[in-house]
């Protein structure tokens, strides 16, 4: 499993994000501090944004917009690749 792991890693590209600009992008959507990992997220064209953060990105403003990711928990995550 640690052989796949460490194969999997190889293929994450590290992506940087303008915070200024995520947040005027996602103002009003969700709090300033979040908004650029909301804008990587897209920027990216991922398709999942994987996070733990239940209170910012599992509000019902986040849950109203349509994004091209889904938004999920790492147990979600997991249970979704089964």
């Amino acid at each position: 499993v640690l052989k796949r792991f460490y194969d999997l890693l190889k293929h994450i590209t590290v992506i940087s994000v303008k915070s200024d600009k995520a947040k005027v992008f996602y103002k009003n959507i969700i709090e300033e501090k979040d908004a650029p990992i909301l804008y990587g997220t897209k920027l990216c064209q991922a398709d999942f944004l994987i996070t733990l953060d239940k209170k910012h990105f599992f509000t019902e403003t986040l849950k109203k917009k349509k994004f091209p990711f889904k938004i999920i928990t790492p147990g979600d995550f997991i249970l979704s690749i089964k």
